[in-house]
């Protein structure tokens, strides 16, 4: 009862925080050339802004941004390139099709500035661009091929390749934003742009006054890493105050509704109803007497798996393209590998003296109810913040395939940790999910894994622990074991499967 209680009051307060952080303006959404575009706006003729995401973002994760850039007076306009989001054409990458990924990039920022551009609510005299990571690549191009772009603002701008030395005013009055946080990469990318035209300049000077075409200005944002500085109310008003001055408006004062907040809580409340929840569908109880798992073993099978996850990862990669997500592929191989190198060893080390547990029909719909409460918990919330989870073209069949993948992970996982006390299953648990992202970053520089997995350090940490938080609440039911594997892996092959860019078969 006090769970139930306490989930509910945490989950009201979520809502509401979620639907008051989407109050004021007008927004709509358009399918332009099968591009999803969404336009905010709050007047007619307004100053605008195309906002441009990242790599594996979507038009979802910059909306609270653009919510903030709203309230402050200007018309914003966001969408999702290829492969991302809502958009189900996939994107076309690699390093033999670099060329054509920044056309695709190209053509869709085009196309929606155009359309943009014949709308009501845009004064087309008064565009500027802003880009994220990927996306801030992207516009800084677009903008040096364009003038009539009359600002541009990066955040985590990935490289300075596309700033051409010596041309002031191309792309015109440019903000070059990065996180305290982040990877010094991206303040080396800030200062070689400011430094393009600026060859003495420092970060947190402006050279020059926007509005002039030439002004210039590299800026750190304090306490935020490559998610956390999208937002940043730091972010949002040295944006915002950069883009005024640049395009002759003026502002008013705004902020990013504390959003992620508001999510983390829905998160909450869902292990918390899972409590009255799995007591109910699920049986009290627990399904056999706790048991010591062997102190010295307790994390051998977890960094054999994972050792030999990366292993197998390395060695298969050019198989890994049949799976046409990026990043995803290489975190399939890898979860599939580690629950089949983690299943034998535990075939042989702990099944005589485990067992199996035991199967029972209201095992399964009882499983049912819990998953469909932690995706629920996941998705509701993170539509409104920051993840579209949009299951649109070959993400149908790549989720089914996720769904296989770390279930086989997770009920190994579970087979490990489930008789243990539960103070010996957390850390357990914990211990085990330290231990495979630990070998998972050591594997980015010495066996190739994807670098872009460090950008989503804390995003994976976050998630793994909270699912692994559920797992712990209905294990400790009777017939809490299938339940515990889906808890986990049903929602973690939701977020892989509609959050990594689809790619090409040839990319």
């Amino acid at each position: 009862m006090v769970a139930a209680l306490l989930g509910l009051v945490l989950l009201a307060v979520s809502a509401v925080g979620l639907a008051r952080a989407q109050e004021g303006g007008t927004v709509r959404s358009a399918f332009i050339d099968g591009i999803p575009v969404t336009s905010y706006s709050t007047g007619l003729n307004a100053p605008t802004i195309v906002i441009a995401h990242g790599f594996a973002g979507s038009a979802q994760i910059m909306d609270p941004l653009a919510r903030g850039l709203m309230r402050a007076g200007f018309t914003v306009v966001s969408f999702d390139f290829d492969g991302h989001g809502h958009n189900p054409v996939p994107l076309v990458t690699g390093p033999a099709d670099q060329n054509s990924s920044m056309d695709a990039l190209q053509s869709a920022l085009g196309t929606v500035v155009e359309w943009a551009s014949q709308q009501p609510e845009v004064d087309a005299g008064r565009i500027a661009l802003l880009g994220h990571s990927m996306g801030a690549g992207a516009v800084v191009q677009y903008a040096a091929g364009h003038p009539q772009i009359r600002a541009t603002v990066t955040l985590s701008l990935p490289s300075a390749g596309g700033i051409e030395p010596g041309q002031a005013r191309l792309p015109a009055d440019l903000l070059l934003l990065y996180g305290a946080l982040e990877d010094s990469r991206f303040e080396n990318a800030a200062l070689s742009g400011l430094r393009s035209s600026v060859p003495d300049g420092v970060a947190g000077v402006a050279y020059g006054e926007p509005g002039d075409g030439a002004a210039r200005m590299a800026h750190e944002v304090p306490n935020v890493e490559h998610i956390g500085i999208l937002f940043s109310d730091a972010t949002l008003a040295a944006s915002a105050a950069w883009l005024a001055g640049a395009l002759g408006a003026s502002v008013v004062p705004s902020s990013i509704a504390p959003v992620l907040l508001w999510a983390l809580l829905a998160l909450i409340a869902g292990g918390l109803l899972l409590v009255p929840v799995g007591r109910v569908v699920l049986g009290p109880g627990p399904d056999a007497p706790a048991w010591e798992v062997p102190g010295r073993w307790d994390l051998a099978l977890v960094y054999l798996a994972s050792i030999g996850a990366s292993l197998v990862a390395w060695a298969v990669r050019p198989a890994s393209d049949v799976v046409p997500l990026a990043v995803g592929a290489y975190v399939a191989v890898w979860f599939l590998a580690a629950g089949l190198v983690g299943g034998a060893w535990w075939l042989i080390r702990w099944r005589p003296r485990a067992g199996w547990p035991g199967l029972d029909p209201r095992a399964a719909w009882g499983a049912a109810a819990a998953t469909t409460l932690a995706v629920l918990a996941l998705v509701i919330p993170g539509t409104r913040s920051w993840a579209s989870f949009a299951v649109v073209g070959s993400r149908w069949w790549l989720l089914l395939v996720m769904v296989a993948v770390f279930t086989t992970y997770f009920a190994v996982d579970e087979l490990l940790v489930r008789r243990a006390p539960l103070a010996r299953r957390v850390g357990l648990a914990l211990g085990n999910r330290a231990v495979a992202v630990a070998i998972i970053m050591v594997s980015i520089p010495l066996l190739g894994a994807p670098g872009f997995l460090v950008l989503l350090l804390p995003l994976m940490v976050l998630m793994l622990v909270v699912l692994a938080g559920y797992a712990a609440v209905v294990s400790r039911f009777r017939y809490g074991f299938a339940a515990a594997v889906l808890v986990q892996a049903v929602p973690l092959a939701l977020l892989v499967s509609t959050t990594f860019p689809l790619v090409s078969p040839s990319g």
